[in-house]
C-alpha cells in the first residue's frame, strides 16, 4: 500500500480516532462483522478496505471524508511544544505526554517501524527500573528550572509520583513494540552522568549513600547495556536493538520515529521539555543527520565485539574510580 492512497489515509484516519489500537479493533470488528485477526491484517496494510466496508466505516464513525483524499503534500503539519515548568505536572501537562505517546503507539503498531535517537543524557526507556538514577534526572531538571520552590530539592527528596510511575509504564510498553530501535550516546555521556552526581554531592544535595546507590545502579546499568548490545536485542529477538557511539558530545537529544504511515521528528531539552512535528522537510533534515551521524560512529552492537568489550570495560573502570 503506497503512502497517499485513500487506504493508507484511511488506516492513518482511523488511528487518531481510536488512538487506542484495541479500542479500534473492538470498534471495526462490531461494525464489519469481520473477525479481529482480519481487521488487524487491514490496518497494518495486508488486505485493502473494500469500497463498501470504506463507506460502512465513513457512515458509522464520525470520520472526515476529506481526509481519505487528501495528498501527503496538502496534509498540514503539526508542531507542539511541551514545556513543563515545576516538578508537579498538571493534567494538562500529562495529556501532552500521551498525545505524544499516542503517536509512538501508532507507529509501533505500523508493521514497519524504528525509533532513533541522539542523545547526550541516558534515555528513559534504559533507566526507568533504576529507581536512583531515574530520580537523578529528575532532581536536574527540577534544580535547573530556576524555581527557587524547587531549585534545593535534595535527591533522597525527590517524589517520583504515581501518575508519572504509570505513564513510565505505559511509556516502556509502548517502546517494547519497535522493530529496530538506534541509540547514539555522545562519547562523553557516562561522564557527564559523573559530574552530574558530583556536583549535587559538592552542593550539599546528594548523600554519600545515594552516591554509592548510584554508583551500585549504573554499574549494573552498564552489564545490563553490554548484554543487550551483544545479543542485539532486550527481551524480544524480534526487536532490534543497536548501539551506537558518537565520536563527538552531542547536544540535547534527536529523536525520529518512522512508521508506514508517518514519521515524527523530536527535539528534546533538559529531560522533560521537548517540540516535536511532523514537518516533512524537518524530519527529512533530522533522518539525514542522524543516519551521518550512524555511519560515523562506532556500532558495538552484535559484531563489534572488540569495540564493544573495550568501551564498557572502559567505562565501569571509570566509575569504580571516579565514585
Amino acid at each position: 500500500m503506497k503512502k497517499g492512497d485513500i487506504g493508507s489515509q484511511l488506516i492513518d484516519t482511523l488511528h487518531q480516532y481510536f488512538p487506542d489500537n484495541e479500542q479500534l479493533l473492538q470498534s471495526l470488528e462490531r461494525i464489519l462483522k469481520l473477525e479481529k485477526h482480519v481487521i488487524q491484517e487491514k490496518l497494518d496494510g495486508k488486505i485493502p478496505f473494500t469500497l463498501e466496508e470504506t463507506n460502512e466505516l465513513v457512515h458509522s464513525i464520525p470520520l472526515d471524508p476529506a481526509a481519505l483524499f487528501r495528498t501527503p503534500q496538502s496534509r498540514p503539519s503539526f508542531l507542539k511544544l511541551c514545556y513543563y515548568t515545576y516538578d508537579k505536572l498538571t493534567d494538562n501537562d500529562f495529556q501532552l505526554k500521551y498525545d505524544l505517546l499516542d503517536i509512538y503507539r501508532r507507529s509501533a503498531s505500523s508493521p514497519n517501524n524504528s525509533f532513533l535517537l541522539a542523545c547526550n543524557m541516558l534515555p528513559d526507556i534504559l533507566i526507568l527500573s533504576y529507581v536512583g538514577l531515574r530520580n537523578l534526572y529528575h532532581l536536574k531538571w527540577m534544580h535547573f528550572q530556576n524555581d527557587d520552590h524547587t531549585r534545593y530539592t535534595r535527591f533522597e527528596d525527590v517524589v517520583y509520583s504515581e501518575r508519572f510511575a504509570r505513564f513510565a509504564d505505559d511509556y516502556q510498553e509502548t517502546m517494547s513494540h519497535f522493530r529496530k530501535t538506534y541509540f547514539i550516546f555522545g562519547n562523553n555521556i557516562i561522564r557527564d552522568l559523573v559530574k552530574d552526581i558530583h556536583y549535587f554531592r559538592i552542593i550539599g544535595l546528594l548523600a554519600d549513600d545515594s552516591v554509592s546507590l548510584l554508583k551500585e545502579e549504573i554499574i549494573d546499568l552498564l552489564n545490563d547495556l553490554e548484554a543487550t548490545a551483544r545479543k542485539g536485542y532486550r527481551h524480544d529477538p524480534r526487536k532490534e536493538v543497536i548501539f551506537c557511539i558518537a565520536h563527538t558530545s552531542i547536544q540535547n537529544w534527536y529523536t525520529l520515529v518512522t512508521s508506514d504511515s508517518h514519521k515524527i521528528a523530536m527535539f528534546q531539552a533538559f529531560y522533560l521539555n521537548y517540540v516535536y512535528t511532523d514537518d516533512s522537510e524537518t524530519v527529512e533534515k533530522m533522518q539525514s543527520w542522524i543516519q551521518s551521524l550512524i555511519q560515523s560512529s562506532t556500532v558495538i552492537s552484535q559484531s563489534g565485539e572488540i569495540e564493544r568489550v573495550n568501551y564498557f570495560t572502559g567505562l565501569r573502570d571509570y566509575v569504580q574510580r571516579s565514585l
